[in-house]
């Protein structure tokens, strides 16, 4: 699902259009050309209609054709289902018709270049599918890719559908398996805003005994694919592996991209990241994923698969050769959008290989700076200065190396090494305090503020809640010496 007020910035300054509500009256369809089927210029009473509102570069706007399709097949003498594609020019639309072929087998047409059809339905996300009733109203919506079987099938018979009709068995029972399916997944998602991804896992092992084919490998309510997320989070490889694996056993055609999607929504979106996950698998449904999107948009996928690439690897030249083979697909289609959307996928990863030879150069320093006191620099200033010229040299590196070590903890919030980097951080600040202690000017009560001071530390470190201060020069809260204890004890 693509959101408007996100995702396309240039709309999200304008006025946003008011959502329609179930009961409305279908509004007016404002339509520049048919590329495919209709027209459709009223809806006439006694007739049901089902209507898409997408944009072709949506990536749920095109896992939804096979389900449209499949619809349109079913209930061709009963319902008329067609898309308008908003935001995108006819000649664009028409190729993308094209490679679609029999993959997209109902009507199609285009929205007017001010995007009135978007704004008169109110639409604010893609896709957006609306059930028109035989009274003219709107009887349905929905945003994102969803099997609307059911909401086509009550609508047919009674004119209506509400979220009840869509847990009903066939004797008109509630259908109890969904009910309790609905209520695991707002558990599981409980336990994700907490972070209890090990309790995630748990519950999801323990249903998947009983659950049926759907709520297991359902990609965006099945229970694999969240211990999938879950053991990727978790940085346990072998079990993302296998999870992947199972679920691309159980992926039919045209469903590729929405495995493309899942690998993609583990990743952070903005900045690398190394994950523990199965290259060559990925490759696999990168390539699938590609397969099935077709023509030009195949040209998104083949980014979308550079962009995974260099997350896992970190291989910029892997990278750009696949970015490479789609500026040919996308010049062959002549589709100036694509050639762009290439150009700035190279644009990123190039500007991700400069961070992260930035950061491969801080970690270097850092670990100069480590290393030089596990050897005989700091054993050699252990003969040559006094017990006094020592605490301060001690004083100096450790300020040093707390500075270096947070600076890298706070720079990159995404690379593999911010833990170590915090451990260093916690080994500065606290394992070298209690040596600097002049023991015997050390009174209980003194102590007992250190050890406070420590703890306090200790608890902000671990909920990685700097809070904004530099830890090395930083107040009381984050380093206390016992000088500066004894002055304020005074």
């Amino acid at each position: 699902m693509l959101v408007l007020a996100t995702a396309i910035p240039s709309i999200a300054q304008e006025e946003v259009p008011e959502r329609m509500k179930v009961g409305d009256e279908a509004p007016e369809l404002f339509v520049s050309e048919w590329i495919k089927g209709g027209p459709v210029r009223t809806f006439e009473k006694g007739k049901v209609y089902l209507v898409d509102i997408s944009i072709v570069f949506c990536p749920g706007c095109i896992t939804i054709i096979p389900k449209l399709t499949d619809v349109a097949k079913k209930y061709r003498d009963e319902l008329e289902v067609f898309v308008v594609y908003t935001m995108n020019e006819p000649k664009r639309v028409e190729k993308f018709v094209s490679n679609m072929g029999d993959k997209m087998d109902y009507g199609v047409a285009v929205d007017v270049a001010e995007n009135r059809t978007m704004k008169a339905w109110g639409v604010q996300a893609f896709p957006t599918c609306f059930i028109v009733n035989q009274e003219g109203k709107i009887a349905y919506i929905h945003v994102g890719d969803h099997d609307m079987t059911a909401a086509v099938e009550s609508i047919l018979k009674t004119g209506r559908y509400d979220e009840v009709d869509g847990m009903l068995g066939s004797a008109g029972r509630i259908n109890q398996r969904q009910i309790n399916h609905d209520v695991l997944l707002a558990k599981l998602d409980a336990l994700k805003v907490k972070g209890d991804y090990r309790e995630v896992v748990r519950l999801v092992d323990s249903a998947l005994l009983a659950a049926n084919h759907e709520e297991k490998y359902h990609i965006k309510t099945g229970l694999v694919p969240e211990k999938f997320m879950s053991s990727l989070i978790l940085a346990d490889s072998v079990t993302a592996d296998q999870c992947l694996v199972e679920i691309m056993g159980h992926t039919e055609e045209n469903d590729w991209v929405s495995v493309l999607g899942l690998i993609s929504n583990a990743l952070p979106p903005s900045t690398p990241r190394l994950p523990q996950l199965n290259y060559e698998r990925f490759l696999d449904v990168a390539d699938r994923a590609a397969n099935d999107a077709g023509g030009s948009y195949r040209v998104q996928r083949m980014c979308q698969k550079a962009v995974i690439m260099y997350k896992i690897k970190a291989d910029k030249t892997a990278a750009l050769s696949v970015l490479a083979d789609a500026r040919l697909i996308a010049k062959k289609h002549e589709i100036q959008d694509e050639m762009e959307w290439v150009e700035q996928t190279k644009n990123k990863i190039e500007r991700w290989d400069e961070q992260r030879q930035q950061a491969n150069a801080d970690w270097s320093e850092l670990m100069l700076l480590f290393d030089n006191q596990m050897g005989t620099d700091y054993q050699q200033k252990e003969k040559d200065l006094g017990w006094a010229e020592l605490q301060l040299y001690g004083e100096i590196y450790h300020r040093n190396l707390l500075n270096k070590a947070y600076e890298f903890w706070d720079k990159y919030r995404v690379d593999e090494r911010r833990d170590e980097a915090k451990t260093i951080l916690l080994q500065a600040h606290m394992g070298v305090l209690l040596p600097w202690i002049d023991t015997a000017r050390m009174t209980p009560e003194l102590m007992k503020i250190i050890n406070q001071r420590l703890e306090k530390a200790n608890e902000d470190y671990l909920i990685s809640q700097p809070k904004g201060k530099r830890i090395a020069t930083g107040p009381p809260v984050f380093r206390m010496l016992p000088r500066d204890v004894e002055a304020e004890a005074e």
